[in-house]
């Protein structure tokens, strides 16, 4: 009498189908929430920029500070102006991102300007309602 042989998987009493648990674990670790680190910006040339902003100016980027508005980590920095292309005229102004420091807790918002203290940058500016002024197109104002 011949043997057959079969391979359809034999199942003991007990016994659990690892395929679906190593199925199911792969799910559970794709549907996780991971934390995002994206920003979405429009992207402008400079004429873009130049028409949504209100001053445009060569600046020494100064000081910076931390500052909380409404719970929201703020960063502010202190710009000389070296020459004002447009807009009113002014020696020095505070330019505000998002993000900042607290403590021990960082909170970066990817997309802002890496500025450095005494960097010679082009700066296309607008005015908040909030009084505030903030770079146009967050990166995309600093040059």
């Amino acid at each position: 009498m011949a043997r057959v042989h079969s391979l359809a998987p034999v199942r003991r009493s007990g016994h659990i189908d690892h395929m679906r648990i190593t199925g199911l674990l792969i799910t559970l670790v794709l549907l996780a929430p991971v934390p995002a680190r994206a920003t979405v910006l429009l992207y402008l040339g400079l004429e873009d920029l130049v028409k949504r902003a209100d001053l445009v100016v060569v600046g020494v980027v100064g000081k910076k500070r931390y500052v909380h508005e409404r719970a929201r980590p703020l960063t502010e920095w202190e710009i000389k102006v070296e020459r004002t292309l447009m807009g009113p005229h002014m020696d020095r102004f505070i330019l505000t991102q998002l993000g900042g420091r607290s403590g021990d807790i960082v909170t970066e918002v990817v997309g802002t300007a890496r500025l450095a203290e005494g960097q010679m940058r082009l700066l296309v500016v607008r005015t908040a309602q909030d009084g505030r002024r903030y770079l146009v197109g967050m990166c995309l104002g600093a040059y």
